[in-house]
Order: structure tokens, then sequence, then C-alpha cells
């Protein structure tokens, strides 16, 4: 329909400015409005940022504060029980026979028969074992016909010079002929006699090494080219039991012969055996720095075989009639010493204390507190030098 169609049917025109307002309305706006959706759907993203980068900082101190932490072994002070204070050193050994030896040849030589097991009770003189000495018993048949041969000889120098047939000499000569053959064949019987291996006294066999056909040797014997020696058995006299303890050097001058002493063994729980004092062997272990002790038992218990540990425990004079009180002990690796006092590191919930501690003589590798603790509290052993009052420690596994 053209314009003045429009105009003719009364319709007023449309303003320039009016069509050109209406126009902009419809243009696509391209400023701040039109970008704050997407603004808005990625800022919603930062608070996981945020998390994330949270995580991995906490995670990074937890794993410096969880390696910083000082690794440590722990340990417990025991309390020893109210009649145990007449205790005067602590002392650890084993069992020995006073009266004991191995059973070997002098020379190299073939075992051909073992008359003896381990355990076996055996008499003074009894026959253990045999030698290989089918030479000897050769020689000595053949040594046999020439002293007979010699003694003829010599009886008849005898009759001839009886005749007056015959000089002194001759005589003589068939004399000591005779007599030095009769020295061998003494020498020979000895030498077979050793072939017999006899115990020197009556005990009980405690270790058996050689059989038939293996070569017995002297103790200690060092073999060459390929050439080894053994033992046959060895034997103790169980009832000359004893123990052995190496007292500390720091205690031993409280050690004299004649003190009462306590033995426990690992293989008898609960159970004590009485000994005494018997002697302070003259010589010192330097890298131990304890000296070998003697203890004579009361009794002999059967049961009793040499090479059992024994802990030993020294009593005073008085020790039957006193009633003392408790008292505790530490490892001794658990304190540090000094001239001024003693520390340790007692362990609680994850941490350190560091208590100052009085203590007493030392026994063995356990130290006696006065004063300090009161038993059960579980020790740093081997504190390093920088643990301090209040750090946090992990135990090892």
């Amino acid at each position: 329909m053209s314009r003045s169609s429009l105009d003719d049917q009364g319709e007023s025109p449309v303003p320039e400015t009016a069509r050109q307002s209406k126009l902009s309305g419809l243009r696509i706006e391209r400023d701040s409005d039109s970008v704050a959706p997407r603004r808005m759907g990625g800022s919603r993203w930062l608070p996981w940022v945020a998390l994330l980068l949270l995580v991995l900082v906490a995670g990074s101190a937890a794993w410096r504060w969880h390696f910083s932490i000082l690794p440590v072994t722990l340990a417990r002070a025991t309390v020893l029980a109210a009649d145990e204070n007449a205790e005067l050193v602590a002392a650890s050994g084993h069992l020995t026979a006073r009266r004991r030896t191995t059973i070997s040849p002098e020379t190299l030589q073939i075992l051909v028969d073992r008359q003896v097991e381990a355990g076996q009770q055996v008499e003074e003189g009894q026959v253990l074992g045999r030698l290989e000495h089918a030479e000897l018993e050769a020689s000595l048949a053949e040594l046999a016909v020439r002293i007979e041969e010699a003694k003829r000889e010599e009886s008849r120098q005898q009759e001839l010079a009886d005749q007056g047939l015959t000089q002194t000499a001759n005589l003589e000569a068939a004399t000591f002929a005779r007599r030095a053959l009769e020295a061998q064949q003494q020498v020979l019987e000895a030498r077979i006699e050793k072939t017999f291996l006899r115990a020197p006294f009556a005990g009980t066999v405690t270790h058996v090494e050689g059989d038939v056909g293996s070569i017995l040797g002297p103790a200690g014997f060092s073999g060459r080219e390929g050439v080894s020696a053994g033992s046959l058995c060895s034997i103790a006299d169980l009832q000359t039991l004893e123990a052995e303890i190496n007292v500390s050097e720091v205690n031993i001058h409280a050690v004299r012969a004649g003190l009462p002493v306590r033995l426990e063994l690992a293989a008898f729980p609960g159970e004590a055996f009485a000994g005494l004092v018997h002697q302070i062997l003259p010589r010192a272990d330097r890298q131990r720095a304890t000296v070998p002790v003697v203890v004579h038992l009361r009794e002999v218990d059967p049961r009793l075989v040499p090479g059992l540990s024994v802990q030993a425990v020294i009593l005073r004079e008085d020790s039957t009639t006193r009633r003392a009180e408790a008292l505790v002990t530490a490892p001794v690796n658990a304190l540090r010493i000094n001239e001024q006092h003693a520390v340790a590191f007692v362990h609680q919930e994850g941490a350190v204390q560091r208590v100052f501690l009085e203590v007493g003589a030392q026994d063995g590798n356990r130290v006696i507190v006065v004063e300090g603790l009161t038993g059960g509290e579980q020790l740093v052993v081997d504190p390093p030098p920088e643990l301090a009052d209040g750090d946090r420690v992990r135990v090892r596994e």
C-alpha cells in the first residue's frame, strides 16, 4: 500500500527519529552486562580450587611434621619385689661343671668302635671308644717271638757260662738284648692301651662328636691338607656344677667369698636356687668391663646341666633377716648420667617428659633408681642428644 493511500485513510506518518529509536532497541548489546553470565559461571570453581590448595598445604605440613618427629625406642622401668631389697649386686652368667674334660687321643687315629652316647652315665675307667691298633698288635706279636728267642739265647749263654765255655760278656749281651726287647714290648702294650679311650672319672656324657670311621686327634688340633680331626666326647661331673657370673667392675668391690647368692634360670621360671660366692677369678673382661665370679650351688638339682644361662643376685650377709622396701630399676642406656644428676625421658601420649633421677648401684645393664620413678614408666632408650623436654616423638615399630 502506498504512502499516499495511507495518508488518504487518515493515518499520520511515523517520524524518522522514532524509527531509529525502535531499531536501536533491537541491537545486540556487547557491553559488560553481556559477559556477566560467563564471569558468574567461571567463579563457581573458585571454592574448589581454594579447597584443593588448602588440602595440599595441610598435607605438606603434616608430612613435614611427621618426619620431623624423632623416632625412639622404649623400655620399661621395673619394680623389684619388697623382699628383694637385700640385693647387693646383680649379674648374669651360665652354669658350668668344675670337673669336666674332653676325650681325645694323643695322635691322629681312626675310631673303630664307639661305646658311648650323649647323656649316658659312665664310671671311672670305663671304655668309651676304641681306636685302630691292628699294626700295633702285629708288631707286638712279632716282638713276643723275638723275646722268646732272646730268652733261649740268654739261657744257652747261662749254661755255657756255668760250664766255663763262654765269656761273661756274652751272657751279659744276651741278657741286655732280652731286656731291650721286653722294654719295647711294654712300650707297645702302653700304646695299644691308649687306643682304648677311657673315662678319667665318673660323670655324664654331655656331648658326643666322634663316630665310627672318623679321624680323632688331640684337643686343639689344626689339620692341614684337608685333614680334620675331632674329639670322641665330653664328660662332666654334674655334682660339681657351679655358676660363673660376670659382675660389673664398678660393683666388684662389694663382692667377697661367702656371700649368699640367689640364682634364677630362664629354663625354670619362678624357681630360685641358693648358692655361695666361692671365688673372684683373677682376670677381667676389658671389652665388657666385668670380672668373673664363681658361685657354688648349695644343692645340686638333677635338672641342671652345664651351659644354662643364669641371672644371679648376690645378697647382703644379713639378707635372711632383713625386710626391705621395693626398688625401682631402669635400663642404663635409658639414662643420661653425669656428675651432677641423672636424667630420663618418660614417654606419655606421644611426647616425652624429662625427669631428674637419683640413682644407686648399677646391676649389670640396669641401675637402681632411688628417686624419680615409681616403676612401670616407658623410658626412651638411648635418647638422642637433641631430644628435649616436651618434644613429640614416634615409637619405632
